[in-house]
Parts: structure tokens; C-alpha cells; sequence
């Protein structure tokens, strides 16, 4: 019933009302997450080639599909959504395949849904010395720590 569940699920996506079998999946054990990319448009195939060889080639992984969602003079958004076991050693092996991917082809992590705390230590890992330089000019615009007091930010 896994493969049915998800070709229902990845149709009824693509026209919306994607709630309802979504709760299903969960129902059945499976987990859906989404994961946003950008890169160049000479590394845009490479990068959805290996991010769906090697993110299916992982033990729980049931499904990975990605469409691009934003387009640029110089690349493009790949939006992959990801259906797999729901076990958090695997949600967290999925990010983490996810990530040298995009590293091994010269992507970026994040795109339109940001970076936040789940991305946080993947981001500071691709900007490498540049992450330096914008903590440092934090620290200069914010030296009271203002912005997002009590939050957890990336810094």
C-alpha cells in the first residue's frame, strides 16, 4: 500500500488538498519534508540527479521528487519534497545526505524557506570565513543583541 499512498499523495499535490493525504502517509508510518535548494543552471541536473539518487538510495526512503519554483538569470530553485520511514535517525540522515549533496555540486541549502535552526550548522558549513564576516557585522548593527532577543538565531 506504501507505493499507492504515495503516487496518491504526490497527484493529489499537484492539484491541491494535499491535507488530507498527507495525514494519511502519517497514518501508515511515513514522514513528508521538503527541501529547498538553488544552484546554477550548468549544475541544476546534476544536482537533482544526485539529490534523487542518493536520497533514494537510503535504507526508508520511499519517494523523492523535486520541481523547480523559482527561476533566475543564473539558476534556479529546486524544491524536492521526500517521503520516508518516520524515524528520526532517518529524518536526520535525509538532512544530512541532502546537504552533501548540495555541497558536492556547489548548491546552497537554503533558499525561499530560509535557514533557521534546522539549517543553521549547514549553512555555516557552506559560507565557511564568510559566516565570520557577517557575525562580525551583526555584532556591529546589533552590539546590544537586539534583534530576536530570547530567540534562538544561527549566531
Amino acid at each position: 500500500m506504501e507505493p499507492e499512498l504515495v503516487r496518491m499523495w504526490r497527484d493529489v499535490f499537484a492539484r491541491g488538498g494535499y491535507e488530507s493525504q498527507l495525514i494519511m502517509l502519517a497514518q501508515s508510518g511515513l514522514w513528508v519534508d521538503t527541501i529547498d535548494m538553488a544552484t546554477t543552471w550548468s549544475r541544476l541536473v546534476k544536482l537533482h540527479n544526485e539529490l534523487v539518487s542518493r536520497l533514494g538510495s537510503i535504507d526508508g526512503v520511499k519517494h523523492v521528487f523535486s520541481r523547480i519554483t523559482h527561476l533566475y538569470l543564473n539558476g534556479a530553485s529546486l524544491y524536492s519534497v521526500v517521503v520516508f520511514r518516520q524515524d528520526e535517525d532517518l529524518y536526520w540522515r535525509v538532512w544530512r545526505e541532502a546537504f552533501n549533496v548540495a555541497n558536492d555540486i556547489g548548491a546552497t541549502i537554503s533558499h525561499h524557506h530560509g535557514t533557521g535552526l534546522l539549517k543553521r550548522d549547514f549553512v555555516r558549513i557552506e559560507m565557511g570565513n564568510q559566516w565570520k564576516l557577517l557575525r562580525s557585522i551583526k555584532g556591529l548593527l546589533d552590539e546590544n543583541n537586539i534583534m530576536n532577543r530570547g530567540g534562538k538565531l544561527v549566531w
